[in-house]
């Protein structure tokens, strides 16, 4: 993080953006300066501009000030830029829009020039971001109801222990139950790289390797593993790891220990 915030540094000093700041506030106060009004009359709307018209809205709250007693409720209806204009609304730019070709134009000119300014690990980091701090939110339950997590430590021998981890899946089944969550231990040493395990159907096999499998995942997005810590499980640093679909049986590759 203190290395992204010093990029973060750089990148907001660089010429580029600045050029993009300035050319911004410039569009912005254009846009701004802009005044027209919107005549109503049954199904017909009409847009024209501003000509110096009296502020009415002003004026008939200055007349019914004398009734106000107390806080009144609000009325007025709060708008939410991300959902989006309606087709009405829409109808209305575009007549603005041909009131101040000036204004728009150069609106246009903008996203053109700068239509890919934004730098690409800046976009990276605001997609990545989101997952980490969702997954964040998704295991702070488990920390609630004393579950243990960690970040492993990543070493170069080729060695791997897991104390105490759990399958995240099956404990997000369990926890709002209130039912236990059976944590197991697991380790390679030495010459051994396989695990074997073992047991009848329905015999819990799966939750068994499956914390062993979230540690070396989670080492790759620095991000905390069901598992006791600190220094009670290391992992050896992966490139990519395997994992088999249940219906498909196939894997599908995306780390690999080296």
């Amino acid at each position: 993080m203190l290395a992204f915030r010093g990029y973060l540094r750089d990148y907001a000093g660089s010429d580029g953006f600045c050029a993009l700041k300035e050319d911004a506030a410039q569009v912005k106060a254009a846009l701004s300066a802009i005044r027209y009004c919107v005549t109503i009359n049954g199904l017909k709307v009409r847009v024209r501009k501003y000509e110096g018209e009296t502020d009415y809205s002003a004026e008939v709250e200055s007349t019914f000030e004398k009734f106000r007693q107390g806080a009144v409720r609000d009325y007025r209806t709060k708008t939410n830029p991300a959902s989006g204009m309606s087709y009405v609304e829409a109808q209305i730019l575009d007549c603005v829009a041909r009131l101040f070709p000036e204004a728009f134009a150069s609106l246009h000119a903008f996203c053109d020039r700068h239509s890919h300014s934004l730098d690409e690990t800046i976009r990276t980091f605001d997609r990545e971001i989101q997952f980490y701090v969702a997954y964040l939110e998704f295991v702070a339950r488990f920390r609630e109801a004393g579950l243990p997590f960690c970040y492993p430590e990543i070493t170069t021998a080729r060695e791997v222990d897991d104390y105490e981890g759990f399958d995240i899946a099956l404990a997000n089944r369990l926890v709002p139950e209130n039912l236990s969550v059976v944590c197991n231990d697991s380790y390679l040493e030495g010459r051994e790289r396989v695990i074997v395990v073992s047991g009848p159907n329905q015999g819990a096999r799966p939750p068994l390797p499956a914390p062993l499998g979230s540690c070396t995942t989670w080492q790759a997005s620095v991000a905390p593993s069901p598992a006791e810590g600190p220094g009670s499980s290391s992992v050896t640093a992966c490139s990519r790891t395997l994992r088999r679909s249940r219906t498909s049986r196939t894997c599908a590759a995306s780390y690999r220990m080296t």
